[in-house]
């Protein structure tokens, strides 16, 4: 479950907590001037940055993910695919190619 009173200064406001076993991460997910690419950071529970890179929306669905609506983030999420929930719908991102 996510504190945002544990939430380190330098992670982004907008970052969701998901935890695991023996830790978890914070990701934030963002728009970027690439088209149908976003950018995904995760740092770790103390705020070290783990990754930053460009992710692609898989066609996991006929659903495209809306960044402006509710939505967190779950597992599995790493630095080479995340997955996020909104709604009833799972959205699988992976590593841009390209």
């Amino acid at each position: 479950m996510e504190n945002k009173s544990l939430k380190p200064k330098n992670v982004p406001s907008h970052a969701y907590w998901l935890g695991g076993q023996g830790g978890g991460g914070w990701f934030a997910i963002d728009n970027t001037e690439q088209n149908e690419k976003y950018r995904v950071r995760r740092y770790s529970e103390i705020g070290n940055l783990d990754c930053d890179l460009l992710f692609i929306e898989t066609e996991s669905n006929n659903v495209l993910f809306d960044l402006s609506k509710s939505y967190r983030f779950t597992f599995i999420s790493h630095c080479a695919e995340v997955r996020i929930l909104q709604g009833e719908n799972t959205h699988l991102f992976i590593l841009s190619k390209g």
